[in-house]
């Protein structure tokens, strides 16, 4: 297909372009498009590792993210 893995390494500039990566490409970006024409819905959470991961929790530490 023509997707592509990037790795970013640990500087700065890689954290912040990692972090647009997310907000333009990531789930939060496919899930509120894939339920944008779905009446009713006020909020949409996403729990597990990922909402860990996007609020910069180790995955021990699992937490909830709301939208």
């Amino acid at each position: 297909g023509r997707q592509r893995l990037v790795k970013a390494g640990p500087s700065q500039i890689a954290i912040m372009l990692s972090n647009l990566l997310l907000m333009s490409y990531g789930p939060r970006f496919i899930i509120a498009e894939e339920f944008a024409g779905v009446k009713g819905i006020d909020r949409l959470f996403i729990f597990g590792s990922w909402a860990a991961r996007y609020q910069g929790i180790e995955a021990t530490h699992l937490k909830t993210s709301t939208f």
